[in-house]
């Protein structure tokens, strides 16, 4: 595995810990690039693909935020005539009026900011549980891919050790999680 400098401006921080990520390619030895990997030294996840700009793509993406928790005081609807051209606009205090027809849309208002760092620790554990999810489904592909090459193989002991490397990142990403929790 030869390790290759990050481009500063293509790798967010780690999204658990906030460490720097590495990336590496996977280089056969007869120089075929089989894989790219992105890790956190810091805490020890990693992704993986067989393209660069894939592993890239899938290190920099983020869980989205869940939805606030709080409930809303008040609801601000608009109505939209036969073209969608809005015509009109109300506060309606409390919900107790029922919506006219599909042409009517309802935003909610809320009295006070939302907990940002209860959402922010949401969207960490959201994040946490697709990491997990994404490190189980990867284990599974390779056992399927080294079945498919044959016991005993090359291919078969490369999917089966890329395999035991994605249950024991699993584990880690599930360990953070769980720790998350308790403080």
């Amino acid at each position: 595995m030869n390790d290759r400098a990050p481009t500063k401006a293509t790798l967010l921080p780690c999204p658990f810990c906030g460490g720097e990520p590495r990336q590496f390619n996977c280089v056969e030895p007869d120089g075929f690039v089989s894989g790219t990997f992105v890790r956190c030294d810091a805490c020890g996840i990693d992704i993986n693909d067989e393209y660069e700009a894939d592993a890239i793509a899938a290190w920099n993406r983020r869980a989205s935020p869940p939805a606030p928790a709080a409930e809303p005081v008040a609801y601000l609807r608009a109505f939209y005539g036969p073209r969608g051209i809005e015509v009109s606009v109300s506060v309606i205090c409390p919900k107790d009026f029922p919506v006219v027809n599909d042409r009517t849309t309802e935003y909610p208002l809320y009295t006070h900011p939302l907990d940002a760092a209860a959402i922010r620790a949401e969207a960490r554990k959201a994040a946490l549980e697709e990491a997990a999810a994404w490190h189980d489904d990867q284990a599974a592909l390779h056992d399927a891919q080294g079945d498919a090459c044959g016991t005993g193989s090359d291919g078969w002991k490369r999917h089966t050790v890329a395999a035991a490397d994605h249950r024991r990142s699993a584990t880690s990403v599930r360990a953070l999680a769980d720790k998350g929790e308790a403080e």
